[in-house]
């Protein structure tokens, strides 16, 4: 098998949903000052985030994603090593657009 390229996730949780389930998705988030004390559970927007921060800025891998007590999450593979969140993985809440997850996602082509 090879990667022939990579096309872009649509702009729909759904495609976001099916494409995760079989691989691996490379995607930017709207990574604040508060994201960066995360230390585990599911992540939901923080209101207090200066709003000058609100942009997209970090580049994140989608490794999955799941339910916990009826909340549904994204599992992401963060690059700040095993010592940051979930030894290195984040819990981001699934069910919003805040984070901009979904703007730029892709995934590999492959042959």
């Amino acid at each position: 098998m090879y990667i022939k390229g990579f096309e872009r996730v649509p702009q729909n949780k759904d495609d976001l949903t099916r494409v995760v389930a079989n691989q691996p998705v490379a995607a930017s988030i709207m990574m604040t000052r508060s994201m960066y004390d995360y230390k585990g559970g599911i992540w939901t927007f923080d209101k207090k985030d200066p709003q000058e921060e609100r942009k997209i800025n970090h580049a994140v891998t989608v490794v999955g994603y799941g339910k916990k007590c009826g909340q549904p999450y994204w599992k992401i593979r963060n690059s700040y090593g095993i010592k940051w969140g979930e030894n290195g993985y984040l819990r981001l809440e699934k069910e919003t657009e805040r984070y901009g997850l979904q703007e730029r996602a892709v995934y590999h082509m492959l042959d």
